[in-house]
């Protein structure tokens, strides 16, 4: 049995891949603890003038002790707190490259305090979300292995894959914009070194690593929760990256949303409509939607999360089953097609199903997952921001009506369906913190691991 302690970033996405993860270790014996960032108690009594992004992440430790996994607390310095709070108000590349200002901001504080927890635990492993940096400093302070967490491969360049953010179409010419982009990257890379030098040096570590977000990091291991054949081509010069596929919550115990199956018509092509779990209060775009397919010979489904008691009040066809939130993997199942924001989770679960994606992005690598889509040809874009109703029917009925999206699709689920990212993953953890060695590929070339490998 193994010790080990899990960090993400207060993020709903990267904490639920990771806490499956978290949960199969637990299952298999193992000792589990799981520490996410949080706000001080004087920021929870304004807590409805909070917004959503902080109001979300007062959620993530209920998840954690839902599943029987011990939360460890980790207060986020004042000065993260308050530019997390700024973050809706970006957009595009620019909020992609402030988000990654703000995930790497405080390392110095928050690896005291991790510090503290890692003395008086005693982890055999540490497993972080890649851009919670902290836990990795304190790992190597103390020679504890640290494995990051990739969720896609977005964050890793290669021949025609344009800069992480900017959403630009793969394998095209992009001209100086991409120029302008790539400069910007390296600047905010630069300001991350700075501040790993610093921590660092205010840690006593005697021998700091060089910390770039475009290539894996650790010297112990990096798993990335996707398979490299269904990714961008992306050159990853790496012996110790593994491709293990996506982590699915199929038995996490807080995921307990009810639908009513009943209702599903057999005759009808079913259409599942869902803008995520944060940015999701845009109940002007599900009617603008809903508007042009709700008309047609299709059943929708929504996932309204927080436009839902606006959703409620319209007068609606009865082909439109609205719900605040649904099982999106079981729901995935009964459905013919996915309209998502185009988050990571969203979109593996999507293709594993091998559901067709149109993609409207709203922030963050979604811009990027729509131009993976549509590089892939599984799925197509809108533009959140500018598209009429008709504009939805024409992209929804062309997706379900020609073949080649359908047969791609087809393809990705296969790939996808022949991995176990789950159990992949927990393998390799339990297996660093027993054998205190990287884990590294006979042939050195970073590749999936497939099932029964």
């Amino acid at each position: 049995m193994v010790k080990a302690i899990f960090f993400s970033q207060p993020t709903m996405g990267h904490t639920n891949a990771m806490l499956t993860i978290a949960c199969r270790l637990k299952e298999e014996g193992h000792d589990v603890l799981f520490g996410v960032p949080s706000i001080g108690n004087s920021f929870k009594r304004h807590n409805n003038k909070l917004p959503e992004i902080i109001k979300t992440s007062m959620n993530i430790p209920k998840k954690i002790q839902a599943n029987g996994i011990q939360y460890l607390k980790i207060k986020a310095p004042t000065k993260v707190v308050l530019k997390s709070a700024l973050l809706p108000l970006t957009s595009g590349f620019i909020e992609t490259q402030y988000a990654i200002n703000v995930f790497t901001d405080g390392l110095y504080e928050y690896a005291m305090t991790i510090e503290e927890i890692v003395l008086r635990e005693k982890p055999d492993v540490l497993v972080t979300d890649f851009t919670f940096i902290p836990p990795y400093l304190v790992g190597e302070k103390y020679n504890i292995p640290c494995i990051p967490i990739y969720h896609s491969g977005l964050p890793f360049g290669g021949d025609g894959v344009p800069p992480l953010g900017t959403g630009l179409p793969i394998e095209e010419q992009w001209g100086r914009k991409a120029e302008f982009y790539s400069r910007i990257m390296e600047i905010t890379n630069r300001i991350l070194n700075r501040r790993v030098l610093k921590a660092s040096y205010k840690m006593d570590l005697s021998n700091p690593p060089i910390i770039n977000l475009k290539t894996p990091y650790s010297r112990w291991a990096n798993i990335l929760l996707t398979a490299k054949e269904t990714e961008a081509p992306r050159m990853i010069n790496s012996d110790n990256t593994f491709f293990v596929g996506p982590c699915f919550a199929l038995s996490r115990n807080d995921v307990n949303t009810k639908f009513e199956y009943d209702r599903l018509n057999a005759d009808m092509k079913k259409i599942y409509v869902s803008l995520g779990t944060v940015f999701n209060n845009k109940p002007n775009v599900f009617k603008k939607i809903l508007a042009g397919i709700s008309k047609s010979n299709y059943q929708i489904i929504v996932s309204a999360g927080g436009a839902y008691n606006e959703l409620i009040k319209e007068s609606f066809s009865e082909n439109v089953m609205i719900y605040k939130s649904v099982p999106q993997l079981e729901v995935l199942r009964c459905v013919d097609l996915v309209i998502s924001h185009g988050g990571n989770n969203t979109i593996n679960e999507a293709l594993m199903a091998g559901k067709p994606i149109l993609v409207m992005p709203v922030g963050g690598e979604q811009a990027d997952n729509a131009s993976k889509i549509e590089f892939l040809q599984v799925g197509s874009r809108v533009d959140i921001s500018n598209f009429t109703s008709d504009e939805i029917v024409e992209k929804v009925d062309s997706l379900l009506s020609e073949s080649l999206y359908g047969i791609n699709v087809k393809k990705v689920s296969e790939i996808l369906n022949n991995t176990d990212g789950v159990g992949t993953s927990a393998r390799l953890i339990a297996w660093i913190a027993d054998n205190k060695s990287p884990a590294v590929l006979v042939d050195k070339i970073p590749r999936t691991i497939f099932k029964n490998a």
